[in-house]
């Protein structure tokens, strides 16, 4: 008969006392301490964006400036939290940050709940997610509400995508379309999947063909929804600035993958002083990040835990996005 991590081992009930800690800690902070006050994006997003949504009374141009483009994002979630307030309530719209950040946790606990460690991985998870980078949504909504929600919902895409049937594929693709119009990094979950799906084909996986190609369809199309400058075409003036990233690479690709290697190893450089040996350690930490990646997929972790690989091969690939200015 089988039995949880928690009732074979009795010991580690300790862990959920050491992982309630943080959850409780920041939800005080959050009820005292969180604010009616816009900050940086909010006032040229979010305060740009409310007048022009109450001042039509087109439903189309509603649902444009809805998913309107902002500093080459989408953000559809924060825009509907903003629009369905029917006023300016940054305090409690907050307090919803509250949930993605309980959410990381609960699905990391999902995946390892059969292992007898879980517990102390969620004590951990719970550690590194409640910290100093997640008090931002303490005073700043654009962060909570966008950059912070996409990350549940990018590991739960990619959960959904990994376990071969048709209904969790739809599930993903559901939660794919949502995190799109979460946070601009939400497009890159299209391709990733894509090749999780590809890397079935090649393995043999008998539905893997059907299921890739009808990924690839809603890839296509949410994709170029996303990229439209003739369907989705409201934009704030003057917030799109990305740059030609190629040609930046080509001039100097030593110099990308230092930077590369050190935004993957940047928690070095979370204060911005002493950079003479900081910036020096971010890149042995990122370099250390991705050869224990490569470690992994060599002993074969991509088939036992691919939902978290794949979630850490999108972070990979967001860092090299990142530096693309």
């Amino acid at each position: 008969m089988d039995a949880s991590p928690l009732r074979q081992r009795p010991g580690r009930s300790a862990y959920w006392w050491l992982a309630a800690i943080p959850v409780l800690v920041h939800a005080a902070l959050l009820l005292l301490h969180s604010v009616n006050a816009p900050r940086l994006d909010d006032f040229s997003d979010g305060l740009v964006l409310l007048p022009q949504f109450y001042g039509t009374d087109s439903l189309w141009e509603k649902c444009r400036i809805l998913f309107s483009m902002y500093q080459n994002h989408r953000w559809g979630l924060l825009h509907g939290i903003y629009f369905a307030y029917h006023c300016i309530d940054f305090r409690s719209a907050n307090l919803l940050s509250f949930i993605p950040l309980l959410a990381l946790p609960w699905l990391w606990f999902r995946l390892f709940r059969h292992e007898p460690y879980a517990p102390a991985l969620l004590a951990i998870a719970t550690t590194l997610v409640f910290n100093l980078q997640a008090w931002t949504g303490l005073f700043w909504i654009t962060a909570s509400l966008a950059a912070i929600p996409v990350i549940p919902l990018a590991l739960l895409t990619c959960m959904l995508a990994t376990r071969g049937d048709w209904r969790s594929l739809a599930l993903a693709a559901g939660t794919a379309v949502i995190a799109t119009f979460t946070n601009g990094n939400g497009v890159t979950l299209w391709p990733l999947v894509l090749a999780w799906l590809l890397y079935e084909v090649f393995t043999g996986r008998k539905t893997a063909v059907a299921r890739s190609s009808v990924w690839l369809l809603c890839s296509a199309m949410f994709v170029v929804l996303y990229f439209s400058r003739t369907i989705l075409d409201h934009e704030i003036p003057g917030t799109n600035n990305m740059p030609d990233a190629a040609a930046k690479i080509l001039a100097n690709p030593v110099l990308f993958l230092q930077g590369l290697l050190a935004m993957i190893g940047s928690i070095a450089m979370y204060h911005p002083d002493n950079m003479q040996y900081k910036l020096p350690l971010a890149v042995f930490i990122g370099a250390s990040e991705v050869l224990a990646l490569a470690w992994l997929l060599w002993r074969g972790a991509l088939r036992r835990y691919p939902a978290i690989i794949l979630l850490a091969l999108r972070y990979l690939l967001l860092s090299g996005r990142s530096l693309r200015s």
